[in-house]
């Protein structure tokens, strides 16, 4: 099964909208297996793909990855919030 994953993080996904996106997406990752393949888009005002549609290999790998690419969502949220 190919699944891509379309995520709003706009500046209204904050709190216990935000909290609630992670455990669902923790929650898929943990039911994909390795004949399984994963894409994730996240958009606010454009679109950006985080992760290319990829086989799943094992779980731990997969959380790894899924971990990896919040943060990096969470830093360029930062940098966007601090321009003028």
């Amino acid at each position: 099964m190919d699944l891509v994953t379309v995520l709003d993080v706009g500046n209204n996904m904050s709190g216990t909208k935000l909290h609630m996106l992670k455990c669902a997406m923790q929650l898929v990752i943990s039911s994909l297996g390795a004949a399984n393949r994963l894409a994730v888009v996240a958009f606010a005002v454009d679109s950006k793909q985080l992760l290319p549609l990829r086989r799943m290999t094992n779980q731990r790998e997969r959380e790894k990855k899924f971990k990896r690419e919040e943060r990096k969502r969470t830093r360029e949220r930062k940098v966007q919030e601090s321009l003028p």
